[in-house]
């Protein structure tokens, strides 16, 4: 029986490992490259890109945008980015909302392996974001969720001119979601009332709902819907009163209303 000393076994020892981790190490990079190989196999990566659902975002620049998050590759030139398994889904996504805010949701599908279909689904316009200037105003268009996320287009749609204080308009909200809420509720049920409410003007931190007929509506932002709309109500309910006829009802000073 072979006998070592203490030296020659840990050097054998070392030897032994070393021999193994360099085996593995070998299997490893096999195994890698064969992978790597077969992501790169023409069946498992994305040939064409179809898109559907936009109206008003050109389809040539959606799909720009996914083609150039398709190009290249990950780990340098191993595992192309147009693999159906890889494919930077979040990426390509995240590019889009920031790009493009028109686009409120998106749908990556795969059909036969090698076909992307991107379906899209648009904001649709709801209001309209003015700044107020000596010539003209210059407007935005807002969602339903008081998102500002397009320049006009013509549409005729209900306008807030609200100070935001930010140069970088698009992408911004007119106010906080719950807030937007609140307010447009007060603005759908002046609308009930045979009202014509065509426009919101924030003065501070007063709110001020101008009608066609030449009156206006005040009421503290800070207020909720709910009190709004039911001191409307009551004022409304009272003999002989006649919003149409009058200049404004002010709301702003809590259970006082003062009207002229």
């Amino acid at each position: 029986m072979a006998k070592y000393t203490s030296s020659q076994f840990t050097q054998r020892k070392r030897k032994d490992f070393l021999i193994k981790t360099g085996l593995l190490l070998v299997f490893v990079v096999v195994v890698f490259l064969c992978i790597s190989e077969i992501f790169k196999f023409n069946f498992a990566n994305i040939k064409e890109v179809n898109i559907s659902g936009n109206k008003i975002v050109k389809t040539s620049d959606i799909q720009n945008i996914v083609l150039e998050n398709l190009k290249g590759n990950y780990f340098w030139k191993f595992f192309p980015k147009r693999n159906i398994l890889i494919y930077p889904r979040e990426n390509l996504t995240a590019e889009l909302f920031e790009k493009k805010p028109r686009i409120k949701e998106i749908d990556l599908k795969l059909k036969d392996f090698n076909n992307l279909i991107v379906k899209i689904k648009e904001r649709d316009p709801f209001a309209f974001w003015c700044q107020e200037n000596e010539l003209i105003d210059e407007c935005f268009v807002v969602d339903s969720e008081g998102l500002i996320f397009d320049k006009e287009r013509g549409e005729d749609l209900f306008k807030y001119y609200v100070d935001l204080n930010d140069k970088k308009i698009i992408g911004k909200s007119v106010f906080e979601f719950e807030k937007f809420k609140e307010i447009d509720s007060i603005i759908k049920f002046v609308t009930n009332l045979k009202l014509e409410p065509y426009k919101l003007v924030q003065k501070e931190n007063k709110l001020e709902i101008y009608i066609l007929d030449g009156s206006k509506i005040i009421f503290n932002k800070d207020q909720s819907a709910q009190e709004v709309i039911t001191n409307l109500q009551s004022v409304m309910n009272m003999k002989d009163f006649d919003i149409t006829k009058i200049g404004y009802v002010d709301f702003s000073f809590g259970n006082k209303v003062f009207y002229k």
